[in-house]
């Protein structure tokens, strides 16, 4: 009886076959996530653009400094914790998991289609705990180039306008999105495959897609400043010098925060002793400002 009645208690009492359920985070105020998108062309060779487009849209939201933008890199975070790090695009039911347990306010869905030599670009804002629509917007322009010459800058103004961001405070903050990452599309594809296979420590696939990116883009300094990264865990000493320096050549062609981040990886690279205090300057700086 006594084994009995505590083999009922512990069933009763310990729910062995649930599931420990996430508690949502605390809202972060003025946050936004912006998640895979929706390849609406039926052509396969564009599906990088899920993936692109996002990660786009994040660099110019985040280069206005109004609110807080969840990075791709975060968000990947997130989906180690939840056990889904394999996962390749967000849908929308995942990305309002990962805002919930992130605590972000607001989040990004898109799509992009092309008819004929025209591509357009739609997102709808959506409150994350309520799911009401807050703001749509969308854009289009002749050819993938537009995405990168016209359609980003017109997606992040009306998302910010969303976000009840003031019209002049945008106008202000807004840099054109080619001047702080590339003026290729091809470019940044190459780029971001290099991003993920640096990310599993395939270092020889992140130095050929850099290598393309460059030889496409010869002024891409976010990609001069992968490979200087590269280069560092290589222990390729000169490369990852001249690389850095490269990058340090293009610091106007990239937002605030990529520039502080070559600024940090050249005082601790190429820098002194006496260059440890800026570098720590900088990276109180990065912490204070993206958080």
């Amino acid at each position: 009886m006594a084994v009995l009645v505590a083999f009922i208690a512990i069933i009763v009492f310990w729910h062995p076959w649930s599931k420990p359920q996430v508690v949502p985070a605390p809202k972060i105020e003025n946050s936004i996530a912006v998640i895979s998108f929706e390849n609406q062309t039926g052509d396969k060779n564009f599906e990088y653009l899920q993936k692109a487009i996002p990660n786009l849209l994040i660099t110019s939201l985040e280069n206005t400094g109004y609110f807080y933008v969840a990075t791709w890199e975060r968000m990947r975070d997130l989906l180690k914790q939840m056990g889904k790090d394999d996962a390749q695009f967000i849908d929308s039911d995942l990305g309002f998991s990962l805002c919930r347990r992130e605590g972000i306010g607001a989040i990004v869905l898109g799509s992009f289609t092309k008819a004929g030599e025209t591509f357009a670009t739609d997102v709808k804002v959506l409150d994350v705990q309520t799911k009401k629509l807050v703001r749509s917007a969308s854009s289009r322009g002749e050819g993938v180039a537009s995405i990168l010459r016209i359609q980003i800058d017109e997606l992040s103004k009306g998302i910010a306008q969303g976000m009840r961001i003031p019209q002049e405070r945008i106008d202000a903050a807004q840099r054109n999105i080619e001047g702080i990452t590339t003026y290729s599309m091809e470019a940044y594809r190459y780029f971001l495959e290099a991003r993920d296979a640096y990310d599993i420590d395939n270092h020889e696939e992140a130095l050929k897609n850099l290598k393309k990116a460059i030889d496409i883009d010869p002024d891409f300094a976010l990609a001069y400043l992968k490979l200087g990264e590269v280069y560092i865990d290589l222990r390729n000493s000169t490369a990852a010098s001249d690389a850095i320096k490269k990058a340090m050549s293009y610091l106007d062609k990239v937002s605030e925060k990529e520039r502080l981040y070559i600024e940090v990886l050249a005082a601790a690279w190429l820098g002194n002793e006496q260059d440890r205090e800026q570098q720590i300057k900088i990276l109180q700086m990065i912490a204070e400002k993206y958080p």
